[in-house]
C-alpha cells in the first residue's frame, strides 16, 4: 500500500511540474531562437516575397534590427535605412516600426544558414538567408523547403 501511495505522489507531482516544465522550455526556445536570430541576414531572389528590390536585415542582440533597401540590384546605393524593435516569444517575432506598426511573424524554422517565416498578418510564407552578399549577386536556389 505504502508503495502505491509513494507512486502515486510521485504521479501527482510529476504532473503538477509538467505545465512549469513546459513553460520553461518554451522560455528557453525563445532565447535558443533569439540567439540564432542575431547577425545579417538577406531577401534571396528566390523568396515568395522578393520583390525585384534587394534588401537585408541586421539583427541585434539588444532587440533591435536595421532594415536596408537598395536603389539598385548591385546594392550599392542605399535607398532606405529603418531601426525596428523586435521580440520573440512563443516563436512569434514581433516588430515595432518607429511609427508604431506591428509586424508578427510565426517562425516556421530557424537555423545558421536559413530562417523560414510566415506572416500572422496575411498568412505568407517567406525565408531569408544568412549573408552579408548582396541577394542579386547569389548563385543557386535557397528554396522554402530546404
Amino acid at each position: 500500500m505504502l508503495e502505491k501511495t509513494a507512486a502515486a505522489a510521485l504521479l501527482t507531482a510529476a504532473l503538477a511540474l509538467s505545465p512549469a516544465c513546459s513553460a520553461a522550455d518554451a522560455g528557453t526556445d525563445d532565447a535558443a531562437l533569439s540567439a540564432l536570430l542575431v547577425g545579417t541576414w538577406i531577401n534571396p531572389p528566390d523568396s515568395p516575397d522578393f520583390e525585384r528590390i534587394p534588401s537585408r536585415e541586421t539583427f541585434l542582440a539588444n532587440g533591435t534590427y536595421t532594415y536596408f533597401e537598395y536603389k539598385d540590384m548591385a546594392c550599392r546605393k542605399l535607398a532606405e535605412r529603418i531601426t525596428v524593435r523586435w521580440t520573440l516569444r512563443d516563436g512569434i517575432l514581433t516588430s515595432i516600426l518607429s511609427d508604431g506598426a506591428i509586424l508578427k511573424d510565426k517562425i516556421v524554422s530557424l537555423t545558421q544558414e536559413k530562417i523560414v517565416l510566415r506572416s500572422l498578418d496575411d498568412g505568407r510564407s517567406y525565408f531569408r538567408i544568412r549573408s552579408t552578399a548582396c541577394p542579386t549577386a547569389l548563385k543557386g536556389a535557397h528554396t522554402a523547403s530546404h
